[in-house]
């Protein structure tokens, strides 16, 4: 990377590198040694003690962390002839289960659907998020179990919240190396304050774990600084967006 020859930055990940937090910073680091020009594609094998033997794929462990390589700009290199659980691609000692197929559509369908914010460039500005609902404990990047954790990104006129759901999480590790990353709740209505720069005329989200990923219009407060927003439902991953 680096050289201007490089189309897109490869990225095999493997223990040393396990966190969600490392995600991050390989893709920070192919924009830095690019000119911000390099996406990244992450080889990053699911359930790797589970494909020992034979048996599923966890449903929750996969989505979870497709919804942050996704936010962070970054694509997965998981699938062929079937899922990879090892970087042995004849390997499919698991399989997917139908809901796992099923949610999987729709993921690729959003990383296409909005691009636009997810991988045309913009940068991250870690943004003090802050919870209003005393039940939802709310953290900054980087991911910790038991709470909800932001993401935030500036693209041009646009702010970018995406916020995800480690309330149940069992670790803040992207392998779930085990299996056993627990599916997290659906949670309802969960306000939050934005901090803004300037005039917000417009705020929406959208997510891939409701009605196919189409854009829903939200309703927001705006004052000393901050636009206050409630999201009506939070599976996995959430992007709210603020336009300017």
């Amino acid at each position: 990377i680096g050289t201007g020859k490089t189309v897109f930055g490869y990225n095999e990940m493997w223990a040393g590198e396990s966190g969600f937090s490392s995600l991050r910073s390989a893709v920070e680091d192919n924009y830095r040694f690019s000119d911000n020009e390099c996406r990244t594609v992450f080889a990053a094998y699911m359930n790797y003690n589970v494909a020992d033997g034979l048996g599923y794929f966890n449903t929750p462990g996969v989505l979870l962390t497709d919804a942050v390589m996704f936010a962070l700009g970054a694509s997965h290199l998981e699938l062929g002839e079937h899922m990879l659980g090892k970087e042995y691609f004849p390997n499919s000692n698991l399989v997917m289960k139908p809901e796992l197929q099923k949610a999987l559509v729709h993921y690729y369908d959003f990383l296409v659907g909005y691009e636009n914010l997810l991988r045309d460039g913009g940068s991250f500005d870690d943004l003090a998020v802050t919870s209003v609902n005393s039940d939802y404990k709310l953290t900054s990047w980087p991911p910790q179990t038991g709470k909800l954790t932001t993401l935030t990104k500036k693209v041009g006129n646009r702010q970018v919240v995406h916020v995800f759901n480690f309330i149940k999480a069992d670790s803040t590790s992207w392998r779930d190396i085990d299996g056993t990353m627990p599916e997290p709740d659906l949670l309802e209505s969960v306000v939050i304050d934005i901090p803004t720069q300037g005039t917000v005329t417009r705020v929406w989200m959208a997510t891939p774990d409701h009605n196919g990923g189409a854009l829903e219009e939200l309703t927001f407060k705006e004052g000393a600084g901050k636009v206050r927003v409630s999201i009506p439902h939070l599976k996995y991953w959430d992007m709210i967006v603020l336009e300017y």
